[in-house]
């Protein structure tokens, strides 16, 4: 998709299911996304849009901010640990986005 758009630029590198052995919510593929980021799990907020993304940053020890644009509900994504719950990623806090159509 980022090739086909000419917005290689905006993504490092993608961690998919090829490149683990245990799916989410187990934190394989995120610890490895924070691996090849070369940063610390305390600099990294991971965004998602359902409670097993919720339970990935949970299990990985990194912050979560849920965004309400899936089929999950505020309330579902409430009683885990979050930065913050947005109807849209433009409004997590501190962070500011540029976005393309595609």
């Amino acid at each position: 998709m980022f090739e086909k758009s000419g917005h290689t630029e905006l993504v490092d590198f993608i961690v998919g299911g090829e490149d683990v052995r245990i799916a989410k919510p187990a934190p394989e593929g995120l610890l490895c996304a924070v691996s090849r980021a070369v940063c610390d799990k305390s600099e990294v907020l991971y965004l998602g849009d359902s409670v097993v993304d919720a339970e990935t940053a949970q299990a990985a020890g990194v912050d979560f901010a849920g965004v309400l644009h899936g089929m999950t509900t505020r309330e579902a994504l409430e009683v885990y640990p979050h930065v913050a719950i947005v109807d849209d990623l433009r409004r997590i806090p501190g962070i500011e986005f540029s976005f393309y159509s595609y």
